[in-house]
């Protein structure tokens, strides 16, 4: 697929790149380079896998403006997840993130939580159905209450296996009344439901 340079506003864009897939991620991410102003970027939806996630991930870096990024359903795997941490962490801007449905795991949690530490704007998080488990989101809990308390409003981790045979654990117990303490809006399942704390 040959994208070249898009003569585009970001509505166009988004429009544009749907489904573009591994190759026309690929193209795409020199062309990320020349919009280093760009504070929006939807890049849901597009099936880049790892290969795109991680030659995008090093343009995203220069996206230094950046306050939205949506990465939702793009097939990111949890050996991946390193590389797509290091670029957020460039983002010291981002006030909104969205990347559900990506195949993180708990061990790609842990290492996107590390990304996600120089986020200080970060407002909201989306990590809807990233298979995080307990130990991500344990991993998740300890870095909000470091670092993001400030400004961070709602995160989202459900369809997560964050409880165990539908029960939690003592440890997500504890991390949960953390959260309440913060004030911070939670959505975790609760069983066959949803919790919001």
């Amino acid at each position: 697929m040959e994208l070249g340079v898009f003569p585009l506003g970001l509505a166009d864009a988004k429009r544009v790149l749907s489904s573009i897939g591994v190759s026309g991620t690929e193209s795409i991410a020199g062309v990320l380079g020349e919009w280093p102003e760009r504070e929006h970027l939807n890049l849901s939806f597009n099936e880049m896998e790892d290969g795109g996630a991680r030659a995008l991930g090093e343009h995203l870096r220069k996206c230094e403006r950046l306050t939205h990024l949506d990465w939702a359903l793009n097939q990111i795997q949890e050996d991946r997840v390193g590389s797509l941490a290091v670029s957020i962490s460039s983002c010291s801007r981002l006030r909104s993130l969205v990347l559900d449905q990506n195949a993180f795991g708990q061990e790609g949690m842990v290492k996107l939580a590390k990304g996600l530490k120089c986020c200080v704007a970060l407002e909201t998080l989306n990590l809807v159905a990233c298979g995080v488990g307990e130990g991500g989101f344990l991993a998740l809990t300890e870095m909000v209450l470091e670092h993001l308390q400030t400004n961070l409003i709602e995160v989202d981790v459900r369809e997560n296996r964050v409880m165990i045979d539908g029960g939690r654990s003592a440890l997500i117990d504890h991390a949960i009344r953390s959260w309440e303490r913060t004030g911070l809006r939670l959505e975790v399942e609760e069983g066959e439901g949803e919790q919001d704390v």
